[in-house]
């Protein structure tokens, strides 16, 4: 490997700039080189030492050609070709002995920067020079060079318009053998950016290239740049005009810039202080002031003063010294803040001393005075008067007056008292100091002032009720802590205690009444019930009629309060201080006083609580001739219909579905029968596919019951029921309920039980006024979802269970869920399967998104666009409501148009996506063994269905809302019983009621606005006496409204979770919103 010679490196660099990097090679300025071979080329590293450390980097080929070159010095970078660095770097490397070949052009590249042969060295890039300087490279401690002896001196005056504040300027002087003071700072400045030189005297020319400052210096002298760029800045932003102020020798330092100044000046080894007069001094900072504190007494005057200074020290403005004999001190520790306040009091105090009276002395004495004495700073005079020191006794003696507080406050010290206020002692003349606690009798006195007391020139005076009141129940308390109290008679009365207070009840079982009573030894019933009246109105607190108060913040009464509010009650309500509630409010009576204390629960109402929270813990027994052993949860059930039946309670069983309620509720009716046989018989009413299951799950379960099916013509029915006396147990329907409730105006019933009762939900269907007419001792629900769509539902069914437990409608809807929750959770009983049947298979949903065919796809786009312009004009016109079936006529078209255009369009012959993808799954399901129900909400498809089934062989039950009762129950049998292979089911018929547990698969062919009704249909297979895994299957077309129901289904799943039960499933009715969202509508 070879490199250039020597002469390749003067042809290269120019005669100037070669024999400059001779000298640098010669003086053995290149150091830390480095070789790095990779295949044909050679990397150089190097570092040249000139006025600071620059670094080089050379590329060579094999051949000995240079490929590239750079270095870091503003020379090169200035835009000469090779500077000396380079050249010295060159010349190490280079072999000497070597013979010269000729010199031959080269095609050198400048790695980065341009290729001029001309060299700048005196005069660097001016970008290069500022980007040194601030980025700290310039006048390293490493340069090579001549290090200035440099001296600043600093001035301090004091400004006129602030005499009490110090200020400081600067001035430099540098050299090597002898100092001469700098006559233009600016111009040093200048001359250390410019890299040019600054003459001082015919002996020294200061030369940047050359001589550089130490580092301490050089930060200070930055530090002055720093403040001269700031000050033609600010210059600039107070003037048109801005003239260059030249051959300033000395800086002022602006207050903001000069703590950080002293401090960097502090650092240097060569600072000096200007007196006035006389020599100059080398600036120093003093830990400790020198001299002390001086207590003086002239006549009935103190003085505290300083007493070393001839003259008050100043402060440096902005900084934490002071400047006293051209001597830097620094204020006292800042933990020792009392004499470090105190000190800089007496620098601001014209003669440095500060004069207090004797009441002054005697309050800051403990704090200060005390303070300094301990640290050995503080001389007292001899003329001083001793003082002494004792704790702080502090009395306060209150009494009322004519709705007045009269407060009077002392301060006692041993022997000695004073009038807070007056500062009056109980020795008239006394002269004796006495060390006060000011920081206590300021505290004591601002907790008097912040209950509002006026000084009436005689006493302190509390008058209004709202501030008395707040005397009372705040501010005495605390006070009684910081001083000793002292009250009269009728001031211990002003407060009555809410713990004077009690609240009785007790449970009449005969009438089914709870008594709650309310009282108290400190007020009559005539001031009781005025209260009462002051609950209610929410106020803080009740004034009495001869001027006592009673706190109404109380726990209790706040509960007592809250109860009264959610019973709707008032005063009036109230007979000998004791209100009558019904007895299922005892719930509500435990929540809002069950605070720990004075709620006193008779025995009676602890087991009523008891019975109904803990129904495994009453005490009843599974009936005889009870057909078939219950689970345990079915058991717990059992009970709690009876706990709640034995109180004249009504409720909810919501147990999922599957789960066996009319088990339950057969166990519970034919206990009640055995209790009572000679009692009225019991009323079932369901829906109309389900009474033919009543009857067999009766005649199944409780083989000893007498059933009567209400069932035939208008005159059997009749028959029937007129001759009901002899029998256990009425089934009928809810639309024969309605066609006969004439016939039931003169019958009472030992029970009703609503089967499926979720058709109660509309409070003002015929449904619910003919069950609500039905005259019964106890009422009870069977639903798996009490509510479907609406809060308003589960107002439907407890205005029939328990009438009384919630107000009106109207009022029902704007009460808070937590409300409803609390009312009706000890009356709905609710298990899910995964809380009780760990041992039932998985139920596994998924969802099979669908194409729609080519036509279908067009036709659904089309009537698509037709039916979102049409709506969006209806809403336009704000009459939702007007046009709410014609909205809902039309969503349903598009779900329709999912499921098969030939539903409604009896030309269409261009397929359906869904029912493809349908046939496609019954061949694998075929193939696999499964046995499928298919639900769908439109008959319609249904028979679409059904033929394609036909045309394929497929084998099927088919069941709609057509299909009798009595068939209904056959198919099922024989379904169970493993004939065929799939059930057609219509959703609204088929949804509930039904057990199928002979189906592994269900298939939602097309979604319901209600996600609860899915679920319901899914349930049929996935229930007791299921042995498989369920797999449910939603059918969703891709880019419909399908996709958005599904969508709105998930968002709306929050009422079911506040009333009911957390974790499930609930619904809301279509709005305005909803459509909105379904449609894209704006």
């Amino acid at each position: 490997m070879r490199f250039l010679t020597r002469q390749e490196i003067r042809t290269l660099a120019g005669s100037t700039i070669y024999s400059r990097g001779l000298s640098y090679f010669e003086d053995g300025r290149v150091e830390e080189i480095t070789h790095n071979t990779a295949g044909s080329f050679t990397k150089i590293k190097a570092t040249v030492t000139g006025s600071l450390h620059y670094k080089v980097h050379l590329l060579f080929h094999e051949d000995g050609e240079l490929q590239e070159y750079a270095c870091g010095c503003p020379a090169h970078e200035g835009g000469s070709d090779v500077c000396k660095h380079i050249t010295a770097v060159l010349l190490s490397v280079a072999d000497p002995t070597e013979a010269a070949p000729p010199p031959k052009k080269r095609e050198v590249r400048r790695n980065s920067y341009s290729n001029k042969d001309t060299e700048i060295e005196s005069t660097a890039s001016l970008k290069k020079l500022f980007v040194d300087y601030f980025a700290g490279r310039m006048q390293s401690v490493e340069s090579i060079g001549e290090a200035l002896q440099t001296e600043f001196n600093l001035s301090f005056y004091t400004d006129y318009f602030q005499p009490q504040e110090q200020y400081f300027s600067i001035q430099i002087k540098v050299g090597t053998d002898k100092l001469y003071i700098v006559k233009d700072i600016e111009a040093l400045l200048s001359a250390m950016r410019q890299r040019s030189l600054l003459p001082f005297t015919k002996k020294f020319t200061f030369d940047p290239t050359y001589h550089y400052f130490e580092e301490t210096d050089l930060h200070v002298i930055r530090k002055l740049e720093e403040v001269i760029r700031n000050q033609k800045w600010a210059d600039r932003q107070t003037s048109f005009m801005y003239a260059e102020n030249k051959g300033r020798a000395e800086i002022t330092i602006p207050p903001v810039a000069a703590e950080e100044m002293l401090q960097a000046l502090l650092d240097c080894s060569n600072v000096v202080v200007k007196p006035s007069v006389g020599s100059p001094v080398p600036l120093v900072v003093k830990q400790q002031w020198p001299g002390q504190f001086e207590l003086t007494k002239q006549q009935d005057q103190y003085y505290v003063s300083y007493s070393s200074f001839d003259y008050p020290p100043r402060k440096v403005s902005l900084t934490p010294y002071y400047i006293w004999n051209d001597r830097l001190y620094e204020t006292v520790d800042e933990e020792d803040h009392s004499t470090k306040l105190l000190f800089h009091m007496l620098m601001d105090t014209p003669k440095g001393r500060l004069p207090l009276d004797k009441s002054d002395l005697e309050q800051v004495y403990a704090n200060v005075v005390s303070s300094l004495k301990d640290q050995g700073r503080l001389t007292v005079n001899d003329n001083v008067d001793a003082v002494e020191d004792h704790p702080l006794q502090a009395k306060i003696y209150l009494d009322s007056d004519n709705n007045t507080i009269l407060a009077d406050p002392l301060f006692s010290y041993g022997a000695h008292s004073l009038h807070a206020v007056t500062e009056e002692r109980n020795t008239p003349g006394d002269e004796t100091l006495i060390a006060r606690d000011s920081q206590k009798e300021e505290e004591l006195l601002q907790l008097i002032e912040s209950a509002g007391f006026h000084w009436n020139g005689q006493a302190l005076s509390l008058s209004d009720d709202e501030s008395i009141y707040y005397f009372l129940t705040a501010i005495l308390s605390e006070l009684k802590e910081k001083a000793d109290v002292f009250m009269s008679k009728d001031m211990e009365k002003m407060l009555v205690s809410p713990a004077s207070f009690s609240i009785d009840s007790n449970l009449d079982e005969s009438l089914g009444w709870l008594d709650v009573s309310f009282q108290t030894d400190d007020l009559n019933d005539d001031e009781l019930y005025a209260l009462m009246h002051s609950l209610r109105e929410k106020k803080r607190y009740h004034k009495t009629a001869d001027g006592r108060y009673v706190s109404l913040d109380d726990e209790m009464l706040q509960g007592f309060r809250d109860l009264l509010e959610d019973s709707d009650m008032d005063p009036t309500d109230w007979e000998e201080n004791t209100l009558r509630l019904p007895a299922y409010k005892a719930f509500q009576v435990d929540k809002f006083l069950n605070t720990g204390r004075q709620w006193q629960k008779s025995e009676s109402v602890k087991k009523l609580l008891r019975d109904i929270r803990s129904p495994e813990q009453f005490e009843t027994l599974l009936p005889e001739g009870l057909d078939g052993q219950p689970r345990d949860y079915q058991e717990k059930g059992f009970q709690w219909l009876k706990a709640l039946s034995s109180y004249g309670f009504g409720g909810i069983l919501a147990d999922d579905m599957g789960l066996g309620k009319t088990f339950q509720t057969l166990s519970y009716i034919l206990s009640e029968r055995k209790e009572r046989a000679q009692a009225a018989p019991f009323l079932i009413v369901a829906p109309s596919s389900l009474i033919f299951n009543w009857e067999k799950e009766a005649r199944t379960f409780t083989p000893e019951l007498r059933v009567q099916l209400i069932q035939g013509t208008k005159a059997e029915r009749k028959k029937q029921i007129e001759q009901a006396e002899d029998i256990d147990m009425l089934i009928t329907s809810y639309p024969l309920l309605r066609r006969d409730i004439a016939l039931y105006e003169d019958k009472t019933f030992h029970g009703l039980i609503l089967d499926e009762a979720q058709a109660l939900k509309n409070y003002t269907s015929k449904t619910f006024r003919a069950v609500r007419q039905i005259q019964t001792e106890k009422a009870f629900a069977l639903s798996g979802t009490p509510i479907e769509n609406k809060i308003d539902e589960l107002w439907s069914l407890f205005a029939v269970l328990m009438p009384g437990l919630f107000p009106d409608v109207q009022s029902f809807k704007n009460m808070p869920a937590e409300t409803i929750r609390y009312r009706v959770s000890p009356f709905i009983m609710r298990r899910t399967k995964k809380d009780v049947l760990t041992e039932l298979p998985d139920k596994i949903e998924t969802t099979l998104n669908c194409d729609l065919t080519k036509n279908q796809r067009e036709t659904y786009v089309a009537y698509l666009n037709r039916i979102k312009d049409e709506t969006a004009n209806q809403l336009q016109s704000g009459s939702f409501q007007q046009n709410r079936m014609n909205i809902l006529a039309n969503l349903t078209r598009l779900r329709q148009l999912c499921c098969h255009p030939g539903m409604f369009l009896e030309d269409y012959h261009g397929g359906s996506g869904k029912l493809d993808e349908l046939m496609n799954f019954m061949n694998d399901a075929k193939e696999n063994g499964n046995r499928v129900l298919i639900f769908s909400q439109f008959t319609t498809m249904l028979s679409f269905i059904a033929d394609s089934f036909n045309q394929k062989g497929f084998s099927y039950y088919y069941l709609d809302g057509q299909t009798p009762s009595q068939q209904r129950l056959q198919m099922t049998e024989q379904f169970n019983d493993g004939e065929k292979e799939a059930f057609l089911i219509s959703l609204k018929a088929g949804g509930t009621g039904l057990n199928l547990t002979g189906a592994d698969t269900v298939i939602l062919f097309d979604l319901w606005w209600n996600p609860a009704v899915e679920t319901q249909a899914a349930d049929r297979a996935h229930r007791i006496g299921q042995k498989q895994t369920v797999q449910v299957i939603k059918l969703i077309s891709k880019g419909t409204i399908e996709e958005k129901i599904q969508s709105l289904q998930d968002k709306k799943k929050e009422l079911f979770d506040q009333v009911i039960q957390s974790g499930e499933t609930n619904l809301t009715s279509l709005s305005e919103e909803d459509v909105r969202e379904l449609l894209e509508l704006s």
